[in-house]
Formats: structure tokens, sequence, C-alpha cells
């Protein structure tokens, strides 16, 4: 299973978290994760707009102590961080888009790419690097500004998966069947 947004946030305050196999927090979300007495994002100790996301790596810590986390964390930040029980498998910083923090939905998109590839085969740790790069790559493409819309965003995959695809999983297709 699968959770970003309210479904995330519905499996902590069940004490189901641990019975996922992903979460796709964002930096901020991940504060509402490793907070033990928050019922909701808008409850943690400090403003959620005010999280210091440097303190991404020990708030992962503490949501998997408090069982707050899934089995992998994609959390999307200007960092992302691909984290399985616990353990920082990853870091994907570029490319450097941080236009894509303002654009709404492009978590939604990350999470979708995430689920697409684990369906289609791939581990789902290669699927949410795979994921979080391709978002990047997408949000490069489009030469994304705060005002792009997602849709533009997400025109972008198959130009992305044509060119990475293979270089980033070693899956490769050819251009009849990306289309």
């Amino acid at each position: 299973m699968i959770a970003d947004a309210a479904s995330m946030y519905s499996a902590k305050a069940a004490g189901l978290a641990g019975e996922f196999d992903i979460f796709t927090p964002d930096a901020t979300e991940i504060a509402f994760l490793a907070d033990p007495d928050a019922t909701h994002p808008a409850y943690i100790r400090r403003h959620l707009f005010d999280t210091d996301i440097t303190q991404t790596p020990r708030l992962v810590t503490d949501s998997y102590r408090n069982n707050s986390a899934a089995r992998l964390l994609l959390v999307k930040g200007a960092i992302d961080y691909v984290i399985r029980n616990g353990d920082i498998l990853a870091t994907i910083a570029e490319p450097d888009v941080p236009e894509l923090e303002a654009i709404g939905g492009t978590g939604d998109t990350i999470t979708g790419l995430l689920s697409a590839l684990v369906y289609g085969g791939l581990e789902p740790h290669e699927a949410a690097i795979i994921a979080a790069r391709a978002n990047r790559t997408a949000g490069r493409f489009a030469r994304a500004t705060p005002a792009t819309e997602v849709r533009q965003i997400i025109d972008q995959f198959p130009t992305v998966f044509k060119e990475h695809l293979c270089q980033w999983s070693g899956v490769c297709y050819t251009e009849k069947e990306i289309r």
C-alpha cells in the first residue's frame, strides 16, 4: 500500500503506518509523522511551514521510532530522500528545480509515478529514486516557474522517460513501446 497526504495522516492516526509499504511525505509532512502527539499536520509542535528541512534525517529517525512511518519513505523536498526502515538509501538533489516546490500537484505526480513503477515490477526503492529524478527532470524540461501548472510537468514525462529511463533503471524500451 502506498499513501500520500490524507491517507498517510489517517494511517498514522490509526496506528497503522507500519502496515504501509510506502509513504511520500514532503519535507514538512515528515515533521507531522515525527511528532508523537500530533493528530493532524496543523497540530505539530512547530508550525507546519516553519519546519527546518535540514532536520529531515532526524525527523525520519523520530518517525520510525514512533512507529509513524511506512517501510519505505520518499521524502520530497529541496533534497529528496529515499529511506527504508530508517536507513537512507539515496538522496536526490539534481536537477535542482526549486520552482517545483511552489507548484501544487507535484507530490501527486511523484506518488503516481512511484505507484506505476512499482506496479510495473520495479523494487519500491528503485521506483522511488526514478520517480524523484523523473519529476525533477520534467520540471527542468518544462522550464518550471511558480506559475507552471502541474499538467505542464506531466506533459514532459514521455520525453523524460525516452531520454533517461534506460540509464536510470536498466529497463529499456523502444520508442514505440514508450508511446
